[in-house]
């Protein structure tokens, strides 16, 4: 897959999420079911693809003996969750000074079912940050491993 469209896929599935929170956050009388269910299609498939691309690199505590990972594939996977955790405590301290500025009464403070939303969003970063990381900026597949590899 080429870089262009790996990124692509790390923006539809953030965008996805806050898509799914705006529907799902209509007025029920006119909330869009079948939008709440394409948002969450496009999510789940987003995050399927985004494991099956960065399965190769293993995760951290992954200590099998015969794996195909070699040292750059290692070094990479440790070098995103370096990026991941700073990207993380940035939006995480990012947060804690909007929260302490709105509960002084100086920014708006969301509603208790907003609150829900953003500690899934969260939740969802957490997750697929470190292989977001990967995928966005892995550079191109040389054309020769294409070749060998039969694609």
């Amino acid at each position: 897959m080429s870089r262009s469209r790996r990124r692509g896929l790390v923006i539809t599935l953030y965008a996805s999420y806050v898509g799914l929170c705006v529907m799902a956050g209509m007025e029920r009388g006119g909330a869009p079911v079948l939008g709440v269910g394409i948002a969450g299609l496009v999510l789940f498939a987003c995050w399927v693809t985004l494991v099956r691309l960065t399965r190769e690199y293993g995760f951290v505590g992954d200590l099998r003996p015969y794996t195909s990972r070699d040292e750059r594939q290692t070094e990479v996977r440790h070098r995103s969750f370096v990026q991941a955790y700073w990207i993380l405590a940035g939006l995480v301290s990012a947060g804690v000074v909007y929260g302490t500025l709105a509960m002084e009464g100086w920014l708006w403070l969301p509603d208790p079912a907003y609150r829900k939303r953003i500690l899934f969003g969260l939740i969802l970063v957490c997750t697929t940050l470190p292989s977001a990381v990967i995928v966005w900026t892995e550079p191109e597949e040389a054309p020769e491993t294409a070749i060998l590899q039969g694609r």
